[in-house]
């Protein structure tokens, strides 16, 4: 009797080791084996993974995605491509002369993609094919925006100013430029043919992609913050959205200039707002990231409800989180840390604000995304490409997004629901 329990406890033994062998494995960046799992809660699942061929003594400086393909820029000025659904490497470039240096990431134009450079546009192919170098002899202060053939950028000519170029000419590039009598740092907005500008003066300008005035209504044709903008526009179908140094955050009429509502941070606001179909997102320094109701209505004292309250308040704050990627119908997907220094993912429950499930890897130090979240992609300093996708219904297998930094190397934030990997 022994000696047959012993004998059947070796088989099922044999067999489970035959079972687990046949399990689909992976190797993690750190040459640990990771077990496909099953899914039971939502999590973020890893799709594939890329080691890029990085240069001695390179080091990658951002990360991008753009029309199926993520761009991993280096501070050697070269562009990785991968492309987004498979993460296979297509080509490699190397942007410009050495002695250039890349001025923030890539746009899209028609029939290309464009690297702006400390005072160049350097011009490619959608399919990494180079065509042309565009110098527009001064400095470019802020991220390139890309529409039609044109590519909107700051320079540094006088005070400051705005300049319209078109990338399929070799001559005489630069349409015209518009004075804002203060440095242009943040990118333009762009909807419906107008371009929304906000300088260093305080000023906020509209205007078509000839150069015509659009907010004619206002003084001087803009709308003055009385403050710095160091940072991006941001417009959707109604509003024109910027923040300030002031600590404010203006949405304006995106027709007319005018102010529709402002939300008061009490902190110096240098990274714009990003706008998404439901909310305004803006990160404050000290406190976090702010979701904002676009639209709050107000009961007067007779008892009316005025359609559009003068201010807003955030919904919620999140401490710790930085900016969003994406959202979808349940989920903002975010940035923990801050804008210098990224802490991993998460996704957050739009109405509570409250942290769903999140990333364990502190190594990751960039993030792009697709919309909706379809896919989130991160690199690590050392060009590790990493394609996540948030899995929201349990019962499916994948590779849970483990954290791989050396255990202890950064304490875990407080508040974070650390049983969801």
């Amino acid at each position: 009797m022994t000696r047959h329990s012993l004998v059947l406890a070796g088989a099922v033994a044999t067999f489970c080791l035959i079972l687990a062998g046949c399990q689909p494995k992976t190797v993690t960046d750190n040459h640990r084996n990771n077990d496909f799992v099953l899914i039971s809660n939502p999590s973020f699942v890893k799709a594939w993974d890329v080691q890029l061929p990085l240069h001695s003594g390179d080091s990658v400086r951002g990360i991008y995605f753009l029309d199926g393909t993520v761009h991993v820029l280096t501070n050697m000025n070269y562009d990785h491509a991968v492309n987004g659904d498979s993460g296979e490497l297509p080509y490699r470039n190397e942007i410009g002369t050495p002695d250039l240096t890349l001025q923030g990431g890539p746009t899209l134009v028609t029939g290309g993609i464009v690297f702006p450079t400390s005072h160049t546009l350097e011009v490619y192919s959608r399919a990494g094919r180079y065509m042309r170098s565009v110098d527009v002899k001064y400095n470019i202060t802020n991220q390139a925006v890309g529409s039609h053939n044109f590519v909107y950028v700051g320079l540094d000519f006088q005070k400051g100013c705005l300049a319209q170029a078109d990338v399929t000419q070799d001559i005489e590039p630069v349409q015209w430029t518009f004075l804002t009598f203060g440095s242009v740092d943040g990118a333009v907005g762009i909807s419906d043919n107008v371009v929304y500008c906000g300088s260093e003066d305080g000023s906020v300008r509209a205007c078509a992609e000839d150069r015509t005035p659009y907010w004619t209504l206002l003084p001087d044709d803009a709308f003055d913050t009385q403050s710095k903008i160091l940072s991006a526009v941001a417009v959707d179908s109604t509003g024109c959205y910027c923040s300030t140094t002031a600590g404010k955050l203006f949405c304006l009429d995106k027709t007319t200039g005018k102010l529709k509502w402002q939300y008061f941070a009490g902190e110096p606001l240098t990274t714009g707002p990003q706008v998404t179909d439901t909310a305004v997102y803006q990160y404050v320094p000290d406190l976090g990231l702010a979701a904002i109701d676009k639209t709050t209505k107000v009961i007067l004292a007779d008892g009316e409800i005025a359609p559009e309250s003068p201010f807003h308040s955030p919904r919620w704050i999140l401490k710790g989180a930085a900016r969003i990627l994406a959202e979808d119908d349940q989920y903002v997907y975010v940035v923990l840390g801050t804008p210098d220094e990224m802490r991993g993912l998460a996704a957050v429950e739009k109405q509570t604000g409250r942290i769903a499930f999140r990333t364990h890897r502190r190594d990751l130090i960039f993030a792009a995304c697709q919309p909706k979240a379809s896919l989130i992609y991160a690199v690590t300093s050392t060009g590790l490409v990493v394609a996540l996708k948030p899995v929201l219904e349990p019962g499916s297998y994948g590779e849970i997004a483990e954290n791989f930094a050396p255990k202890g190397s950064l304490p875990p934030p407080d508040g974070w629901p650390a049983h969801v990997r």
